[in-house]
């Protein structure tokens, strides 16, 4: 049996052997450490915190709900109820990329990371997301819950629709485009101060403010056709600008809320 098989083992053992725990802690090694990793988190209910440091193992904290908080019939005549406080969650890492996937029970995740690390991280309910301190390339999906990012570097997609985005860049990758989009909150993003860039922007209810000088442009219109005679033009309410020099297109979108583009100091 191969090392990276091995250790898929041991993983899912330590997952099983945790299951009468309400809380625990597991140490993931890579495969090769000091090289950029990837982590994948996807659960249906609960937060997650991600916080770099300079280790070279990516340490997971897991929280599961407590007994008491869940609702349930508990009429079963003279038999005495035992608490289920079980922690059900899947772990597995291959070359590099660590991914956790939990149960529809709340479950909250505090993990830490080499600095130098991707990520995909989703959830739905209870889904506060925090990231903290780390480079790479970072997809972040929520749904009831804030998102904030905060000292990273690198690319950002951030998604949520109850709650606000949060973001602070020291660095960004100049080739790659970006998306900030929520439909109840504010959206407040720090760039460096030599950030060049084209931001499109909407904001149905809120207002925008920056910082930075923007160079603003005529939007062109979304729809402008002729079919079956009827000539229709959608002009869909983008504020077009270029910062510095321009570049890559980065869009920020909310409904309830303003968008706040800030050089960060």
């Amino acid at each position: 049996m191969n090392t990276k098989n091995t250790f898929f083992v041991i993983i899912n053992f330590i997952t099983v052997m945790c299951l009468a725990q309400q809380q625990e802690t597991i140490t993931v090694p890579l495969s090769s450490p000091g090289q950029p990793g990837k982590l994948e988190i996807m659960i249906h209910n609960g937060s997650i915190k991600v916080e770099g440091y300079n280790g070279q193992e990516v340490e997971i904290e897991i929280s599961g709900d407590t007994d008491k908080d869940i609702q349930r019939d508990n009429s079963r005549g003279t038999l005495k109820r035992i608490p289920n406080n079980a922690i059900d969650v899947d772990i597995t890492e291959y070359e590099n990329t660590v991914e956790i996937h939990g149960t529809n029970r709340r479950t909250d995740f505090r993990v830490k990371v080499p600095k130098n690390f991707s990520m995909v991280l989703g959830s739905h309910h209870n889904s506060d997301i925090h990231v903290k301190g780390v480079n790479g390339e970072m997809e972040v999906q929520s749904h009831h819950g804030s998102i904030e990012l905060h000292d990273i570097g690198g690319t950002v997609i951030a998604g949520t629709h109850h709650g606000t985005i949060l973001a602070t860049l020291n660095s960004v990758m100049n080739d790659k485009p970006m998306a900030f989009s929520t439909y109840h909150g504010d959206i407040e993003v720090s760039f460096p101060a030599n950030f060049s860039g084209t931001t499109k922007i909407k904001t149905v209810r809120g207002e925008v403010f920056t910082d930075f000088e923007m160079d603003l442009k005529s939007s062109n219109p979304e729809k402008n056709k002729t079919q079956h005679g009827k000539h229709e033009i959608k002009l869909a309410g983008w504020i077009v600008g270029e910062i510095g020099n321009g570049g890559e297109e980065h869009m920020f979108t909310t409904h309830h809320g303003d968008v706040i583009i800030r050089k960060n100091q």
